[in-house]
Formats: C-alpha cells, sequence, structure tokens
C-alpha cells in the first residue's frame, strides 16, 4: 500500500497561519518511492490575510533553528506561488493512488485543508484536497499508543521531519507486529 507522510512550517498555530515550507515523502512499507520539498510565497499568503504571530516568529528567532527559516524565508528560499504547490501535491497524491496520508497530529491537516479553501476555486485552483477525512492518520497518537518516543532531532525542516516521522511510523509498526 502507498502512504505519504506530510509536515509543514508555518509563522502561526491558528487555522490562518502562513504556511512557508512543506514536505512530502511518498512511501510503500519502508521504501522512499518520493521525497518533495516546497518553499511556499510569504508574501502572496500575507496578501490573501493569511496570519503571523509574535510567539511563533520569536520561536523561529532562537538561533538554534534560525537558520532553517532564513532559508525558506530569505533569498535563497526559491519560494513557489502556493496554488501551484497545492496542484502539485494533488498531482502526486492521485498519481500515485496514496491510500493513506500520515502527519504527527491534525495540526497540519488543519492548516492545509484552511489553505486549500483558500485558493480553491478562486481562480487560483480547481482540484480539492487531495485526501478523503477517512485517509488522515495521526502519528502523534500511535506514537503514545505504542510507546515509541520522539526522536531529539526536530530539524524543523518540512523534508527531514517528514523522513524522521517515517521512522517513528516503522518503528510504531515494528512494536505493533512484534
Amino acid at each position: 500500500m502507498i502512504e505519504a507522510m506530510i509536515d509543514i512550517e508555518t509563522l502561526d498555530t491558528a487555522d490562518t497561519a502562513v504556511v512557508f515550507q512543506i514536505g512530502l515523502v511518498i512511501f510503500e512499507g519502508s521504501e522512499i518511492l518520493e521525497n518533495h520539498f516546497w518553499n511556499l510565497d510569504v508574501q502572496e499568503q500575507l496578501d490573501r490575510g493569511r496570519t503571523v504571530s509574535a510567539s511563533t516568529v520569536q520561536f523561529w528567532l532562537n538561533p538554534r533553528i534560525s537558520a532553517v527559516a532564513y532559508h525558506a524565508l530569505g533569498p535563497e528560499g526559491a519560494a513557489v506561488a502556493t496554488n501551484k504547490v497545492l496542484a502539485l501535491l494533488h498531482q502526486l497524491l492521485r498519481h500515485r493512488e496514496v491510500k493513506q496520508v500520515w502527519a504527527k497530529g491534525s495540526f497540519d491537516f488543519n492548516l492545509l485543508e484552511n489553505l486549500w479553501a483558500m485558493y480553491l476555486n478562486v481562480e487560483d485552483i480547481d482540484v480539492p484536497v487531495p485526501w478523503k477525512f477517512y485517509q488522515c492518520r495521526d502519528l502523534r497518537t500511535l506514537m503514545k499508543e505504542c510507546g515509541v518516543k520522539k526522536q531529539d532531532v526536530v530539524s524543523h525542516n518540512a523534508l527531514s521531519d517528514c523522513q524522521e516521522q517515517l521512522k517513528l511510523l516503522i518503528e510504531c509498526r515494528a512494536k505493533i507486529n512484534g
């Protein structure tokens, strides 16, 4: 069965947050089939009313992780228009016939669905969210139930986090399968 792990980085914790990175790993079992990473256009989202919170900006200013934000938001970020990323995300998940989409909690799904709604049918994108509610899987809950502890390594880079989360999912499944 082909599945996907998704992770985002944002500038707020509200559903209306600016999403500045999306990482996606498409996998089957423990084999990674595809890795994808996008830096999204922050100004475009701000112009549409997406939100930024002072506490999240403060978080990103922490010297231990601010390099991630600099590369995503600075001149090296190569930001892509949000509608193009959403359309590509839809195409990738549908083309691969992904059956389950994982994230570390509902946060990522809630924000992505809100972002999608903002762009859907507003001459920007004409494809729906590429998953149904019953395809969404919560890694954080599975980890708790399996007694798997998160790694100390959290890069706050959407693709690196997806790859680490896949390792945790594989560990959970190993525990379940004995």
